[in-house]
């Protein structure tokens, strides 16, 4: 499992990713590697991961291939299921889930963005 990738996955706000789709992308990062690349897995096996039906997980995969969350690194072959690579943003930033409300506030001065989900706030911080 890419402990790193699943991190990133889970601090991904609200806003750019919710419900059932990051289930699957957390699903995906267990399949991959520390740098996002090679998540192997059959959409059958991604579907039972995900408590959903194969088309419905397809559904979710073209979605979020659609927002370039994941591309195709490698096409089906005859035995081996399709590759995935796990494209999340970077950008020299990281969600941080705030303990304080004025942590947000502090954040709105210098310039800083935060999003709300489950009733936390995530502020992003460069990261250096």
């Amino acid at each position: 499992m890419a402990g790193k990738v699943v991190g990133r996955v889970f601090a991904l706000p609200e806003t750019i990713v919710k419900g059932f789709e990051k289930f699957l992308l957390v699903a995906l990062a267990n399949y991959c590697g520390d740098d996002g690349r090679g998540a192997y897995a059959r959409v059958a096996t991604l579907a039972k991961d995900i408590t959903r039906t194969e088309r419905q997980t397809r559904r979710l995969l073209r979605r979020l291939e659609d927002r370039g969350l994941i591309a195709e690194d490698a096409p089906p072959r005859q035995h081996r299921a399709r590759t995935w690579r796990l494209v999340l943003p970077q950008g020299g930033h990281s969600y941080v889930r705030s303990e304080k409300s004025t942590e947000t506030s502090q954040a709105d001065r210098q310039g800083g963005h935060f999003a709300r989900q489950g009733g936390h706030s995530y502020v992003r911080r460069s990261v250096n």
